[in-house]
């Protein structure tokens, strides 16, 4: 699992290795509330995280799914 830039302002690229089944992204802040949730349909290796209405801070990335669980520091300017 690859965000890329990091840290980001406007939008973020998330590369996930391939997949079985659909995944879940869930973008966490540092509080445990959830700022930004989606999902991404099957097959899918690349997204694109929209940032840019978080406030400035850290924020863990969340993924999981049938085949995947992982968790990634994401820093937002």
């Amino acid at each position: 699992v690859r965000l890329f830039p990091n840290p980001a302002s406007s939008e973020v690229a998330l590369t996930l290795p391939p997949l079985c089944g659909t995944v879940k992204v869930d973008v966490i802040d540092m509080e445990g509330r959830a700022a930004l949730s989606l999902s991404l349909p099957q097959g899918i290796q690349q997204a694109v995280l929209p940032v840019s209405e978080l406030s400035q801070g850290t924020y863990y990335v969340r993924i999981t799914g049938d085949d995947i669980s992982a968790v990634k520091k994401l820093i937002v300017r």
